[in-house]
């Protein structure tokens, strides 16, 4: 039986003297939420990474017998399961838990194999292993494993980077039911281009992109179509020099066109445009001359696209690009060289909130509407004291996230709309707070 929207329930993991960090679940009927004791008497427990696969939670979480392991709830009966991918009490650590054509995908590791890709089919206790770099390709007592990371869905294969003493790091991917994925070697033989390092990978009209290194380009931007086993470079930067100095927050489709951070050395880091079809992205100077502005945190909102960049003059603050122009808004909301520093953009009730920092108010807080250059305070911790709002997440028409206030500690706070001031959701009642985190809706 499908599960209606309005039957879905907040998950997150929460901690209280008395029970330790736990599972918690908000159901969308109730104010208060319920313990899901995995250890009961205070233990050692840590519920993180969720993911959904069929209607049941899987994460991972400690005990003492097995250490940190794959779990799996059932909202419906309230059973746990427990994977214990190593055996006894050394962890597996499972990461990175991504769902793909009716299993759930991971990386884990043993003792035996080091770390690893698996696969988990819907329905079954039992995970299988996908040895990408066995252990008699590698010296020394302790296995390494290929460490795959970074797992994308494109063209219904799943993609990601793994390590090989043959190859190096490099691009893989995954059909559906297989146990053999295929080698993708942009930079041939055991020198790495870590595909997607610098930041996610990204699909868009048909091409799959993301950034690798070779000794020819240095770090890059390419793009694959689906099938090929041959990635286009885009040479922002011709030479070895490379385009791309340090991570940023993803290649963003916007009105047409791929928006991403980028460098030249004649103009630091900013924000670069990409048209379909071409090769050649067009620069957008927000900090003139060799000086970065270190875009970041790239969000589409209401026919726009918000970002954060630094400037001598105004410090990191907030900008808005609208549809076919090349000169960014700024939204000023720490005024002079003091930065605020906005961070974790999201969208909620038609405004965009996010956490922004001033002198006079801390780290609170700020929503703006569209098309506005003026951001609206909510100033949880009142006077010059942080709140540090964290982990904004719709549920039921309401904003949930976790921030800190004198009294409560770091607590689940909860907003019910943009005239509405947040109330708090007390878990660990006094100052000491249950500092909520990993919120998921299922």
């Amino acid at each position: 039986m499908a599960r209606h929207s309005h039957d879905h329930s907040l998950y997150f993991s929460a901690f209280t003297e008395e029970a330790g960090r736990e599972l918690y679940r908000l159901n969308p009927w109730s104010h208060e939420p319920t313990l899901i004791d995995l250890s009961p008497g205070g233990g050692y427990g840590s519920p993180h990474g969720f993911a959904e696969l069929g209607g049941q939670l899987y994460f991972a979480n400690a005990t003492l017998e097995q250490g940190t392991e794959l779990f799996r709830y059932s909202p419906r009966t309230g059973e746990t399961t427990v994977f214990d991918i190593n055996a006894g009490a050394a962890p597996s650590d499972p990461y990175q838990l991504t769902p793909f054509a009716g299993a759930l995908y991971f990386g884990a590791t043993t003792e035996e194999n080091g770390t690893e890709l698996y696969r988990l089919a819907r329905g079954s206790d039992t995970p299988t292993l996908i040895d990408i770099n066995p252990t008699d390709a590698q010296p020394g007592p302790e296995a390494t494993g290929s460490v795959p990371t970074d797992f994308f869905e494109f063209g219904g294969q799943l993609y990601f980077r793994a390590f090989s003493e043959a190859n190096g790091n490099e691009l893989y991917r995954l059909d559906p039911g297989s146990t053999t994925p295929e080698l993708i070697d942009i930079n041939p033989g055991p020198d790495w281009s870590t595909p997607g390092l610098l930041s996610s990978f990204t699909a868009y009209r048909g091409y799959l992109y993301f950034t690798a290194f070779t000794e020819e380009t240095g770090d890059e931007l390419f793009r694959l179509a689906p099938g090929s086993t041959t990635p286009e470079v885009i040479d922002m930067t011709p030479g070895a020099e490379g385009s791309f100095l340090g991570t940023f927050s993803g290649i963003v489709p916007f009105r047409g066109s791929l928006y991403f951070a980028g460098s030249s050395p004649g103009t630091g880091t900013e924000l670069f445009r990409l048209k379909p079809g071409s090769t050649t992205p067009t620069i957008i100077d927000i900090n003139p001359g060799e000086a970065s502005s270190s875009v970041n945190n790239l969000t589409v909102f209401k026919g726009s696209l918000y970002f954060t960049a630094q400037t001598s003059e105004n410090g990191m603050e907030l900008y808005r690009l609208c549809p076919g122009s090349t000169k960014p808004q700024l939204i000023d909301i720490a005024p002079g060289e003091a930065s605020s520093t906005p961070l974790e953009l999201t969208e909620y009730k038609g405004r965009l909130y996010f956490s922004a920092e001033t002198e006079a108010n801390g780290r609170e807080v700020y929503s703006i509407s569209p098309r506005s250059n003026h951001a609206t305070l909510v100033d949880l911790n009142r006077g010059e004291g942080d709140s540090n709002p964290t982990g904004f997440t719709e549920f039921r028409g309401k904003l949930y996230f976790t921030a800190e206030t004198e009294e409560t500690g770091s607590e689940l706070f909860r907003l019910a709309g943009h005239c509405a001031r947040p109330t708090v959701v007390d878990i660990n009642e006094g100052p000491e707070g249950s500092s909520p985190n990993d919120y998921f809706v299922l």
